[in-house]
């Protein structure tokens, strides 16, 4: 109804607006409704359930409406046994909780700090984190942020916790930097940027495999400098040549959730939200006229065979006036890599080469192969399903 529930002055019984029950006639009213819905209801807890026989049950009772109940009727969820239940015990449980809490103190440090430029709050979590004795890498780069935080504010603190690094690690680059700032600009061959580009140019070269354990080894050594993200990216594109599909997701959901302040982190779930989408479908052309490849496929331990083939495949396609093609070494997972040649309009085509090959009195170039469209090709090297390719004659 549209009657006013506000009180006015004192709000008491005799004020201008009435409260709802000082209203004897809207009071009245309610009162009849509540027996009309509810019918005649005695003033208790959970005066709502129909059957009241289910509060003398056993725990774990479930209420008409799905809700479980406790052995006094009560929500299982509103009782302090129902979380005191869920704390873990395990040791091995409890330190990754710990773990997770310490790494999470590190990384609100850092947040608070570069991207909110909240120093107190930056310092309260490192120092929150220092306090909590976490596992030794997280250390120094927690007592080497405290450090910039106090540069930046130019605090008394400053002197100490220099001193700190510089006698307790004397033998970080953290200490070789305090020692000589231009540590940290020279461009050598120990300085973050120039072990992003080595990392850069093994990925480039296709050593995926190196360019991961060079990543995840300087991950570690430059733990809390801006370039580790910039790392964690390269190895998640290595991944993705390397392992396929699923482990470049589950790379790239690493670099969102961990840096995703950092421009890494947003461009990780960018990747995320558009690119993978795109990659996603994994099924296999069954159109035969499309452009396409001669593939030769070589064990990773044939990587030399592999690359004197290129060579010879490169003489040929200018004798055999197939100048227009190319040929490349490509990586195709952790055994396998495959000599390509690129440029044929058609399956077909690329199969009259390789029997022109095979007979050729100058090549005699017999060896194991199959031909494959280039958008079937693109899709084995993301989704690492050549054998699904091989099985299925369609595809061919």
């Amino acid at each position: 109804n549209n009657t006013s529930i506000k009180t006015r002055g004192g709000g008491g019984p005799n004020a201008g607006d009435q409260f709802y029950f000082y209203n004897n006639v809207i009071a009245s009213y309610g009162k009849n409704e509540f027996r009309r819905i509810w019918g005649q209801r005695q003033l208790e807890d959970n005066w709502r359930l129909l059957d009241k026989t289910t509060l003398s049950a056993d725990v774990g009772t479930v209420a008409e409406d799905g809700t479980k109940l406790n052995e006094e009727g009560i929500e299982e969820r509103f009782t302090l046994e129902f979380y005191t239940s869920s704390v873990p015990t395990d040791e091995a449980v409890i330190d990754s909780i710990v773990k997770e809490r310490d790494f999470a103190y590190y990384q609100l440090g850092l947040v608070y700090k570069e991207k909110f430029r909240d120093y107190d709050l930056a310092e309260a979590r490192l120092q929150t984190l220092l306090a909590n004795e976490p596992e030794e890498k997280l250390i120094l780069p927690a007592k080497y942020n405290l450090y910039k935080i106090y540069e930046l504010t130019e605090s008394t603190a400053l002197e100490a916790v220099k001193q700190d690094i510089i006698q307790n690690h004397p033998d970080s680059r953290y200490a070789q930097i305090l020692l000589n700032p231009s540590v940290a600009t020279e461009a050598s061959n120990e300085s973050p940027e120039a072990r992003y580009v080595e990392v850069y140019r093994l990925v480039k070269s296709q050593d995926y495999e190196t360019a991961i354990s060079k990543a995840d080894e300087y991950i570690n050594q430059f733990n809390g400098e801006d370039i580790v993200p910039k790392f964690e990216m390269l190895k998640a594109s290595a991944v993705a040549r390397l392992d396929g599909f699923e482990a470049y997701k589950e790379a790239l959901n690493y670099v969102a959730l961990t840096y995703p302040n950092n421009p890494e982190g947003k461009d990780a779930q960018s990747r995320i939200d558009n690119e993978l989408k795109m990659l996603v479908n994994k099924s296999l052309d069954t159109t035969s006229t499309l452009k396409s490849k001669l593939v030769l496929p070589f064990s990773k331990s044939e990587k030399v065979a592999a690359e004197e083939l290129a060579e010879e495949l490169k003489r040929a396609l200018i004798d055999l006036d197939y100048r227009k093609h190319s040929v490349s070494v490509d990586v195709y997972d952790r055994e396998k890599l495959f000599v390509v040649v690129h440029g044929f309009t058609a399956l077909d085509r690329a199969q009259g080469f390789a029997e022109l090959l095979k007979v050729n009195k100058d090549y005699r170039i017999d060896l194991e192969n199959f031909v494959i469209s280039n958008p079937n090709y693109r899709k084995i090297q993301i989704h690492k399903n050549l054998n699904e390719y091989l099985d299925n004659p369609q595809t061919q």
